[in-house]
């Protein structure tokens, strides 16, 4: 799970189902009620009972209130019609799609409306999200109080929320991608090349929230990062430290990211690029230090003859726990 607060300075199949089974069975006969409605059955045989309880017009009515395509079974009434569903599909194979893409990054409906009627009568208000993509947010980053990216949590995502809404759990996630602050925006990316940066007349071309970005319950301080070494030959291995502490309040995760630039090469290479990471969890003012290790895999690249390359030069190394908040030190491979 991924935490963003705002603005940004704030931003689990059962063992044993089948062993359960006639035991399920026996007991939901003694209790007069279906087995699906029984909580102490797997949930895979919970599952096919119902399935096997439900009429055709009835699992497609569990499909037809969002998929497009549905108009081609339905009747005026928007029931499922079993005539037009055999017109439709006469040899009884097909498809109703569902909607892959948008127009639009904003939320769906009216919940921007909600959403700013609730900040209007000015109390406190925490964001949690459930989305499968990255959303233009501004109104949320711009009021809330927090906002909690959940993207899809599955069966046990009232646990999670609950955990981590009331401070049982401490969130340590880090976005994997880049928010974007419209649809206009895209692409983008944290990895993108030098002669990519581009943007609108009177907008920010900078993401929302950055790839890497996420807050927790508790604060951290991050050292300089030193080099074991400051030049090494092609087929070298160096290190990179950082000194992690804990100055907030509760025990928490960081996750330290090193990101790597090769400063001039014979092909165009990203301004940065994510080459290792260590998530570290600290109690209170706790401090630890996080050593990764730079070996040639993470220097090299594609040459212009198609064969992996560590050219000599300057290399840019940045660790920090996001891909906009860094500080970086060079590190020179010298030729062989």
């Amino acid at each position: 799970m991924s935490t963003a607060g705002v603005p940004r300075r704030n931003f689990v199949q059962g063992v044993g189902a089948v062993a359960l089974a006639t035991a399920d069975h026996a007991a939901a006969a003694k209790l007069d009620q279906p087995l699906y409605e029984q909580a102490f059955a797997g949930v895979a045989v919970r599952v096919k009972d119902l399935l096997s309880r439900m009429t055709l017009r009835e699992k497609v009515a569990q499909t037809m209130c969002i998929w497009i395509g549905k108009n081609r079974v339905q009747n005026e009434r928007g029931d499922f019609d079993a005539a037009r569903a055999a017109q439709a599909l006469p040899h009884r194979l097909g498809m109703l799609g569902r909607p892959s893409d948008r127009d639009s990054l904003e939320l769906i409906g009216q919940q921007n409306d909600l959403a700013a009627a609730i900040f209007a009568l000015n109390k406190p208000t925490v964001v949690f999200l459930l989305n499968g993509k990255p959303l233009s947010i501004n109104l949320l980053q711009a009021k809330a109080s927090a906002i909690i990216e959940g993207w899809y949590l599955g069966q046990e995502t009232g646990h999670a929320a609950a955990d981590i809404l009331c401070g049982r759990a401490n969130p340590g996630g880090k976005l994997p991608i880049s928010i974007p602050r419209n649809v206009g925006q895209l692409p983008v990316y944290y990895n993108a090349k030098p002669t990519a940066n581009r943007g609108y007349l009177g907008s920010d071309n900078t993401p929302l929230y950055p790839f890497g970005f996420g807050l927790s319950y508790t604060k951290f301080a991050l050292s300089e990062r030193r080099l074991s070494k400051t030049t090494i030959a092609p087929a070298d291995n160096v290190t990179v430290s950082v000194d992690v502490t804990n100055t907030g309040k509760r025990a928490g995760d960081e996750v330290v990211q090193l990101y790597i630039r090769d400063d001039i090469s014979s092909v165009t290479r990203p301004v940065k690029e994510l080459k290792g990471f260590a998530r570290v969890t600290l109690v209170p003012g706790e401090k630890r230090t996080v050593t990764l290790t730079i070996t040639p895999a993470e220097l090299q690249f594609y040459g212009m003859d198609m064969k992996r390359v560590v050219e000599p030069g300057s290399f840019t190394i940045m660790a920090r726990p996001n891909s906009v908040d860094l500080k970086a030190t060079t590190l020179t491979v010298a030729a062989a």
